[in-house]
């Protein structure tokens, strides 16, 4: 499934600072991580490298099961009109890219604890021509 065009973009954008050898270290060192348990303090995410990796190989793949799920979500709702989204642990915001790629929303609410996730999320939407996603409220927040 393919992304949507600022996406892909805003991501390669983000990767013009990174040598491709690091980032598939990164990349693996990551995956490793996600497969491996963890402490609940420790961060999953904690370099810019991380985040980085996390936008070229985890959104994509989450992109792409968000959008099915609401794709076939559509086809046994069919009364239901979503208008908002409200995004708890939103990382860049790749739930909202999905549904947004398929639904046209009012108003979209993330919320995020890590800092540096918002900023990449809010770069990637910048090249939208998806006035919800622009428009997005981006919260900085732990809900733990």
């Amino acid at each position: 499934m393919d992304l949507p065009y600022y996406l892909n973009l805003g991501i390669e954008k983000e990767l013009e600072n990174i040598k491709l050898g690091k980032l598939s270290r990164t990349r693996s060192q990551l995956t490793d991580k996600y497969r491996s348990p963890r402490e609940k303090d420790i961060e999953f995410m904690s370099t810019p490298e991380d985040r980085i990796a996390y936008i070229c190989s985890r959104l994509p793949s989450i992109f792409s099961v968000i959008k099915e799920i609401i794709f076939n979500l559509q086809k046994i709702a069919l009364d239901i009109k979503l208008e908002t989204l409200l995004d708890l642990g939103s990382g860049p915001g790749t739930v909202m890219y999905a549904v947004t790629d398929i639904l046209n929303l009012e108003n979209i609410t993330l919320v995020e604890k890590d800092r540096y996730l918002i900023e990449i999320g809010k770069r990637l939407a910048a090249n939208a021509d998806i006035d919800s996603v622009k428009k997005a409220e981006w919260i900085n927040c732990d809900i733990n």
